[in-house]
Formats: C-alpha cells, sequence, structure tokens
C-alpha cells in the first residue's frame, strides 16, 4: 500500500531507525543503515549547497552503509542528514536521525522552518 501510495505521487517521510527495523524497506528507501553513529554539524545544507536551515544544536544520526537515494540535506561536513529516493511519481525521504533524537520534546529547528521538497 505505501509503495503504492509512493508510486502515485505521493511523499513518504521515515527515519533511519524504521528503515534499520524494517518498518520500510531498504529498497524502498534506498538507503540502508548499519549500527554506526555520526555527529552532524547543526548548519544544514540542501545538496545543491544552498543553505536549508540551523538547528538549535549538532546531533548524532544513523550512518549509511549502502546508498542508490540521492542526499537531499547535508551538514556543512557533508554528513547526509536525509536522502531522497524517487519511486515513480513519488519520493521517500530518510531522515538519518533516529526517530528518538526526533521525538525528544525539543523541535530541532524553530517551529516556523520550512524545508522546500524540490530544489
Amino acid at each position: 500500500a505505501l509503495a503504492e501510495y509512493v508510486r502515485n505521487g505521493g511523499t513518504l517521510f521515515v527515519s533511519a531507525d524504521q528503515v534499520s527495523g524494517g518498518v520500510i524497506s531498504s529498497e524502498m528507501a534506498g538507503v540502508e543503515f548499519g549500527v554506526d553513529m555520526v555527529k552532524a554539524d547543526s548548519k544544514i545544507r540542501y545538496s545543491n549547497g544552498s543553505d536549508a536551515m540551523t538547528l538549535r544544536e549538532d546531533y548524532s544520526l544513523m550512518a549509511p552503509k549502502s546508498v542508490s537515494a540521492k542526499p537531499f540535506l547535508k551538514d556543512v561536513n557533508g554528513s547526509v542528514l536525509a536522502f531522497r529516493h524517487e519511486i515513480g511519481k513519488g519520493a521517500v525521504i530518510t531522515v538519518t536521525a533516529p526517530v528518538c533524537c526526533l521525538s525528544s520534546g525539543r523541535m530541532p529547528a524553530e517551529p516556523n522552518t520550512k524545508i522546500v521538497l524540490q530544489e
């Protein structure tokens, strides 16, 4: 059902631990994760190098093991914070931070921060 949703133009957002835990397949996400964590800088850029946002603090992300998806967001040091894997008319966006880091009760960025999905 999710694959059909994406193929028909939907955008699915998932976290690295959802991929590594099998909630969504690494084939559908376009990225496979190991167990290594990497420290990410708070300054975030789109894959083309333009500024996207600055998070309130640095955080850790799950390092990819193999990738067929394209980097979407990177920190200033080149660590990938999100991948975009196009499937049919839609895409799967995989955030490399585990859900626990995203749901800590603290907003990672200002509430009015917007990420543009199409560059």
